[in-house]
């Protein structure tokens, strides 16, 4: 079962993160905010189910490094799915740096549930709206193969609209579409089918 509530921390929670080292903490890209995210997996998102600070929702959560400087992109893993945020520009979560330490601590972390909270919200109009659509097509009798024709139209089109996006685009839609794992899994394929 996918728990769609939005998550907000506690009091308690904040309080039991360590903030002993992060002094100075500012965010200058990537690895920052990976390592805060790091830090409250592990001080909140692992603990044991009975535990009052536990957090499941942050074990969920994982940061992409895309490889631009500027951007990161965040997924969330619920049963099945692997649910992905647009790219991220890094200076979104550098709006706290003028305070450093604890409140850019705070700030990020905020900003990472928020993303977390937006995917699930999305997930569950999309869930509402695939259900009434299909309860519309089968109260006018549309059949699966009525759609094929249009299926394939709007697949071509997006289809060429992601290869002219070149690699980077082509990569973010399978990752997108397949997870990151199953993307590097067609790049080792293919890149196999190249050595010979």
């Amino acid at each position: 079962m996918i728990d769609m509530h939005p998550v907000e921390l506690t009091g308690k929670q904040w309080a039991a993160l360590p903030t002993g080292d992060l002094d100075g903490l500012t965010i200058d890209g990537f690895s920052d905010v990976k390592r805060i995210l790091v830090l409250a997996q592990k001080a909140l998102g692992y603990l044991p189910d009975d535990d009052p600070l536990r957090c499941p929702a942050l074990s969920q959560i994982h940061l992409w490094d895309t490889g631009d400087d500027g951007d990161l992109m965040i997924t969330v893993d619920v049963p099945g799915l692997r649910l992905a945020t647009e790219l991220i520009e890094i200076r979104s979560f550098q709006a706290a740096n003028d305070t450093p330490g604890e409140p850019v601590l705070r700030a990020v972390l905020t900003e990472i549930l928020s993303y977390r909270n937006r995917i699930l919200r999305e997930l569950v109009t999309v869930v509402a709206d695939l259900g009434g659509l299909v309860g519309y097509a089968d109260h006018f009798g549309i059949a699966p193969e009525d759609l094929h024709e249009d299926v394939r139209d709007t697949a071509g089109a997006q289809a060429a609209e992601v290869n002219n996006a070149g690699l980077e685009g082509q990569l973010s839609y399978l990752i997108h579409h397949y997870g990151l794992a199953k993307t590097r899994r067609l790049l080792d394929e293919r890149a196999g089918g190249a050595r010979a």
